[in-house]
């Protein structure tokens, strides 16, 4: 009898491990393309460039990607957690895909065969856009994060992703229920997505931080 008890409790603490060792809540066999989340983070980051060189094909590029892409304003908040308000407004938000098309409208104005490019491919966008995303402007404290709670379904491609304002670098963070870490870009920049498929249907906590001692503006995108 004794034996059976010293047996009995020692499966607690397997019991434990095994539960602390649970899998994430991801399907690691799906195959994940990049969908509109990544199509606008390319926009944005080949917009900035373009500007930053003088191209104007590249700032008429990212005018055609997120031009394709409708972005519904979706009231979200985050959860409660450590001050990260500013005060007054934060950074201009990064440039819609109108604003991106009016700087290489600017860009172009001295070559009439471009302009005319960029006028069939603002037609093109109005008539055959690619699809929709949900989108919430944010602002953040310098040094601050913020966490969203996001509901996906399982099986389905979840997409996320953070455009911000300017170069104050950000850094996101993806988790699951259970705070297994679903996917951490490895990057200290404005812009940032994760696409993934969960196993099941349930809660992930996207986490935005503020790694510069500046505020900063930024959307969140979610399919």
């Amino acid at each position: 009898m004794r034996r059976l008890c010293l047996l009995f409790l020692a499966a607690f603490p397997l019991a434990a491990s095994a539960e602390d060792t649970a899998a994430p809540n991801l399907d690691p066999s799906a195959v994940t393309a990049p969908g509109l989340v990544a199509r606008m983070v390319t926009a944005q980051a080949l917009f900035a460039a373009g500007q930053l060189q003088k191209d104007a094909l590249s700032m008429l590029a990212a005018a055609h990607l997120a031009g394709s892409v409708t972005l519904i304003a979706t009231e979200r908040q985050p959860e409660a957690g450590a001050a990260t308000a500013i005060d007054g407004e934060g950074p201009p938000l990064p440039p819609d895909a109108a604003a991106m098309a009016a700087a290489a409208r600017a860009a172009l104005d001295p070559d009439e065969t471009l302009a005319i490019v960029l006028a069939e491919e603002e037609a093109a966008n109005r008539l055959i856009p690619a699809g929709s995303l949900r989108s919430t402007q944010a602002v953040l404290a310098p040094g601050a994060a913020q966490d969203w709670r996001l509901a996906f379904d399982g099986q389905a491609l979840a997409e996320v992703g953070i455009i911000g304002a300017g170069q104050v670098p950000l850094r996101m963070t993806v988790t699951d229920a259970a705070g297994a870490v679903i996917c951490m870009p490895q990057t200290q920049k404005p812009t940032a997505s994760c696409a993934f498929v969960p196993r099941e249907s349930g809660y992930f906590t996207l986490r935005v931080e503020n790694l510069s001692e500046q505020p900063a503006s930024y959307l969140l995108l979610t399919n």
